[in-house]
C-alpha cells in the first residue's frame, strides 16, 4: 500500500519531500444514505509547516462501484471564500485540484459529494491516508441512516449512536488515527 501510495504521488508530480511539508492532519465528516445516494459532507483540516507559501496538489478518490454515472456531484471550496469553489479536474474516480496554503498556515476545505449506491453497501476511502505518512490528530465520522434503512455491519464499530426523528446517526470519534481500512457500511431497505 506503502509503494501504491508514494507511486500515486509521484505520478501526480509531487515529491514525496513535499509531503512533510503539507499536514493532512484533521478530518470531520458527515455521511449519509438515503435510498439512492450515499452522500459525503466534509471539513478536511491541512497545515503548512513551512515559512514559504505553497500550493499543493491534491488527488480525492472516490469508490468505484461500477455503476454507470455514480458521482451526481463533488463540490471543493474554502469556507473563508466560499463564493470561489476550486477547480476540479476529474479522471475516472479520481478528483484533482490544487490546495493553496500561506507560509505556517492552516486551511479548512469543504469536499462534498453525492453518489450513487448499489442498495447494499458503501464505501468511503480512508486507506489514502498513509499516503501522508502520519495519522490524523483527530477525526469525527457521523453517519445518518433513514428508518427504512437497516444498518448491517460498519467496518468500524461506532461510539454511540442517537436517534433524531425517523433518522438513526452513528458517531465515531478518533484520535491518532491511521485507518488499516477502509470506511465501510452494509446495510438493507426494510420497505420498499
Amino acid at each position: 500500500m506503502i509503494r501504491y501510495s508514494l507511486l500515486f504521488l509521484l505520478l501526480l508530480g509531487v515529491k514525496p519531500s513535499e509531503c512533510q511539508v503539507v499536514d493532512f492532519f484533521r478530518e470531520d465528516l458527515v455521511f449519509t444514505i438515503d435510498s439512492v445516494y450515499f452522500t459525503v459532507d466534509g471539513s478536511y483540516y491541512f497545515r503548512n509547516t513551512s515559512n514559504k507559501a505553497i500550493s499543493f496538489p491534491i488527488a480525492y478518490p472516490v469508490p468505484n462501484l461500477q455503476l454507470p454515472e455514480t458521482i451526481d456531484t463533488l463540490l471543493v471550496y474554502d469556507p473563508e471564500n466560499p463564493g470561489n469553489s476550486i477547480r476540479v479536474f476529474q479522471k475516472d474516480t479520481l478528483y484533482n485540484f490544487k490546495l493553496d496554503i500561506s507560509a505556517l498556515g492552516q486551511k479548512v476545505l469543504k469536499i462534498a459529494y453525492r453518489q450513487k449506491h448499489n442498495n447494499r453497501s458503501v464505501r468511503y476511502i480512508l486507506t489514502t491516508t498513509a499516503t501522508w505518512g502520519k495519522p490524523f490528530e483527530e477525526a469525527t465520522y457521523d453517519l445518518v441512516v433513514p428508518g427504512y434503512l437497516k444498518v448491517e455491519e460498519f467496518s468500524f464499530e461506532p461510539d454511540n449512536s442517537t436517534r433524531f426523528k425517523d433518522d438513526k446517526i452513528y458517531h465515531w470519534k478518533k484520535k491518532g488515527f491511521m485507518p488499516a481500512k477502509d470506511f465501510v457500511i452494509k446495510f438493507h431497505k426494510t420497505i420498499d
